[in-house]
């Protein structure tokens, strides 16, 4: 019996302890298979799974405090006091936040002394040395950490926050478009506009629309022959020497009245004749042959003036509604505001035309003083260069260079960057307001982004200085 006892209790002892080495083995393995899943899990999926228990404990502790404690958290965290469960969530959604902040915060700066560091290690041992004032044998690692250290007392990761933190803040103004930004500026009574860009741009786009280009002659309105349908050559023919006829005696009556006219003007004093050219604004100086030539030159016009008033008041409503819009002109559609109009815009192209072939004459006259001033050997070279005849005269030479200056566009284009000098000198003296206005009307773009962005960045930067304090009840009024 008592050998029995013995192997009875041996063998319970080997059982226990082959039970004990599974339940080891076992846990061993359960502590593997764990470490195996933890290696498994993404970065992403751990901080997601610590967010979550975090969560949990957090909603845990906060609902087992006292209600005026959790109200008081909730004040300093900016969530307005109501139920208890309503507060738990905002307060653990605020915290959230923080946490999300807070960590950002720390890869921002980890990254950035990363950078610093990659940087110094790009960098050989020598100038290493050199910038942190190190002698003798030293390691490259304890440079670079020499010099970070540095480089952080010298609140080098502060500053490279700042610096990365405005260049997001000009990423961000950057992706708002004009009227954004424009709008912002006024918020914070800012200035968005700058002359010289908004004149440039209006300068640009009448440059593209041909502002500067030579005026045309205007074309005159064309008369509809009246020969009925199915007329024959002959009918045709004869009412042509119908309507040559009638235009050889208007003709001569015009001549004849011009003769009348002439007559008229020499048989009235000087003193009268400089009293009428007063009248008309012409100036009334020189002998009274001068004078009489002027005032002629002027009932001419006028007398062209009221023959194309009368002829496009014989043109019908329709065709004169067509003129209007040929040339873009405004009008309320009635036949006195339309022939009024169409004689406005036609007088201001007979302007420009005559101011156009002045400046194309003063420059032709400068050009032919420049040839004058060669030798007629240049000259003569010249000439043949441009394939023309050399001739002899070197005043004839002089002469014949300036008049193909204006035939090859040379001199149009002088005068074309000439009048387009004068519209940006007068532009630059008009009032910024109506140059914003002129941009409007022609609907281009006046604000220039990189320019807003930085005084909007500038005023930011001054408020945050102290040099500035912001208008906070304009910009609540603005914001209303």
């Amino acid at each position: 019996m008592k050998r029995k006892a013995a192997s009875s209790i041996a063998a319970l002892e080997h059982a226990e302890r082959a039970t004990a080495k599974d339940a080891v083995d076992e846990e061993q393995d359960e502590e593997m298979e764990e470490e195996d899943e933890e290696e498994d899990e993404t970065q992403e999926d751990k901080m997601k799974r610590e967010e979550k228990e975090w969560n949990t404990s957090r909603t845990k502790e906060l609902k087992g405090m006292y209600m005026d404690e959790l109200k008081k958290l909730a004040e300093s965290k900016g969530v307005t006091a109501g139920k208890k469960e309503d507060m738990v969530k905002l307060v653990i959604k605020a915290e959230a936040k923080e946490r999300a902040d807070k960590k950002a915060q720390e890869a921002k700066v980890r990254a950035i002394v990363q950078t610093k560091s990659d940087e110094l290690d790009a960098l050989p041992i020598a100038d290493l040395k050199s910038r942190a004032n190190l002698k003798g044998r030293v390691s490259k690692t304890d440079c670079i950490q020499h010099l970070l250290k540095m480089w952080q007392d010298n609140d080098g990761v502060d500053k490279a926050l700042a610096e990365e933190a405005k260049q997001e803040r000009r990423n961000e103004l950057m992706s708002k478009d004009s009227i954004w930004l424009v709008k912002h500026c006024d918020k914070s009574s800012i200035d968005p506009y700058v002359l010289e860009v908004m004149v440039d741009r209006i300068l640009e786009y009448e440059t593209r629309h041909n502002k500067y280009a030579p005026p045309t002659q205007l074309k005159q309105d064309a008369v509809a022959e009246t020969t009925a349908k199915g007329g024959d050559l002959v009918e045709a023919l004869l009412a042509s020497e119908a309507n040559r006829k009638r235009e050889m005696e208007l003709q001569k009556a015009k001549e004849a009245a011009d003769v009348a006219k002439v007559k008229e003007l020499n048989a009235m004093s000087l003193e009268a004749l400089k009293k009428l050219l007063t009248t008309k604004k012409v100036e009334a100086d020189g002998k009274k042959d001068d004078l009489v030539k002027a005032a002629f030159k002027v009932a001419k016009e006028e007398q062209a003036i009221d023959e194309r008033k009368t002829e496009l008041k014989a043109m019908g409503v329709r065709e004169l509604k067509q003129l209007i819009a040929t040339h873009g002109l405004e009008s309320t559609g009635k036949l006195p505001d339309m022939v009024n109009a169409i004689m406005k815009y036609e007088q201001r192209v007979q302007e420009e035309i005559r101011a156009y072939e002045a400046k194309v004459q003063d420059l032709t006259e400068q050009r032919k003083e420049q040839f004058g001033r060669m030798s007629i050997t240049e000259l003569k070279q010249l000439l043949v260069a441009k394939g023309l005849k050399a001739g002899v005269a070197k005043a004839d030479r002089a002469q014949r260079l300036a008049e193909e200056a204006q035939k090859d566009g040379s001199i149009a284009k002088k005068v074309s960057q000439m009048t387009r000098a004068e519209r940006k000198e007068a532009l630059l003296k008009m009032d910024k307001n109506a140059v914003l206005d002129l941009c409007h009307e022609l609907e281009i773009d006046p604000v220039m982004r990189d320019v807003v962005v930085q005084r909007i960045m500038a005023y930011e930067a001054d408020i945050a200085d102290g040099f500035l304090e912001a208008d906070l009840k304009k910009q609540k009024t603005c914001k209303k």
